[in-house]
């Protein structure tokens, strides 16, 4: 693996292979984790065995010339992983090393901050631990492919110190409310909506340290929103589950018709087949809905917007009854057109 820096000042990394080492997996590209682009070193005489992708770059024999760099640097733009300009590593390396002062006052970066950092996170579990066991390229590399900004690596910090001090109840919590979904146009859950934005500030991870008395009060609140969110959506969840039952009444047609029209496709110029597999679909989702009823919304479902399974399924139900119409016209006129050419 060998890193480079481009002229924004992003890292990104490059496996290197050889041509003895080829193998057709390589044209997969690589794990975003561990690399963004791949160099296949080949001898003068050498070629490709296969086209390569714009990401795979191709370099002579030696990792030593100004070559490799250049075919790096072509390579890097076309990375399924490239990262636009964005911020320095050494900002990253500020806020991280920052959010380990609290509740004392801020402490200016210094030359050891990096040290202090890779210090703190290592052997900690996930990415934080496994990015502190890379080479300082590698760790500069890893801020920007696992966080967004500064902030959210300090908030990771932060979140780290909150768990060595026995606060796992209240990320707990924290987590829950961050994780309600809630529809922007549900007018009915607005309060929710307000309330959860109220409560934002006060359990910014920091507080835990600078204002501990209102930080675990505004995690009592939390827990007392969670509840309340838990009970409207269970209540939502049995709404839909109705509406479900009802959809699945109305479809009922149709999903008995897709056997017909499979019959009719496969002795006639298929259509409605896209239609069918959609159908299906939409009506097994609206299935496990049902079935889950009493154990909480499923994933991805929000709080006040239907999903868009119930829109589908009726779509789909059409299409597919529309399509059968089609192929028993068409079976009908056969054979009268038979007729007409005896």
């Amino acid at each position: 693996m060998i890193y480079f820096r481009d002229p924004f000042g992003t890292y990104y990394a490059v496996e290197v292979f050889t041509r003895s080492e080829w193998r057709d997996s390589l044209l997969d590209p690589p794990a975003r984790d561990l690399a963004d682009a791949r160099l296949l070193l080949l001898g003068a005489a050498e070629a490709p065995p296969v086209p390569l992708p714009a990401w795979f770059a191709v370099s002579s024999l030696s990792i030593d010339t100004p070559e490799v760099a250049s075919a790096a640097a072509r390579a890097w733009p076309h990375s399924p992983w490239f990262r636009p300009p964005g911020e320095l590593p050494e900002a990253y390396i500020v806020a991280g090393f920052q959010a380990l002062c609290p509740p004392h006052p801020p402490c200016e970066a210094g030359p050891h901050a990096r040290d202090s950092l890779v210090a703190f996170l290592r052997d900690r579990p996930g990415v934080l631990g496994r990015i502190a066991e890379e080479g300082r390229d590698g760790f500069d590399r890893g801020l920007r492919v696992h966080w967004r900004d500064p902030a959210a690596f300090a908030r990771d910090i932060f979140q780290e110190r909150l768990r060595d001090a026995g606060a796992a109840r209240a990320l707990s919590t924290i987590a829950a409310l961050e994780a309600a979904l809630i529809a922007p146009e549900g007018v009915e859950y607005l309060p929710l909506s307000e309330d959860r934005a109220d409560l934002g500030p006060r359990l910014d991870f920091e507080r835990y340290f600078l204002a501990p008395r209102d930080f675990d009060a505004a995690v009592a609140e939390a827990a007392d929103w969670v509840e309340r969110y838990r009970r409207q959506a269970d209540a939502y969840h049995h709404r839909l589950a109705d509406e479900g039952l009802e959809i699945l009444r109305g479809v009922t047609p149709a999903v008995s018709a897709v056997e017909v029209l499979d019959r009719f496709n496969r002795s006639s110029r298929p259509v409605g087949m896209e239609a069918s597999r959609r159908l299906l679909t939409s009506v097994e989702s609206i299935q496990a809905l049902i079935r889950a009823r009493g154990s909480g919304l499923p994933a991805g479902i929000m709080l006040g917007r239907a999903p868009a399974e119930f829109a589908e399924a009726r779509l789909a139900a059409a299409a597919v009854l529309a399509a059968v119409d089609v192929q028993r016209r068409r079976s009908s006129a056969r054979p009268a057109a038979a007729d007409h050419t005896a």
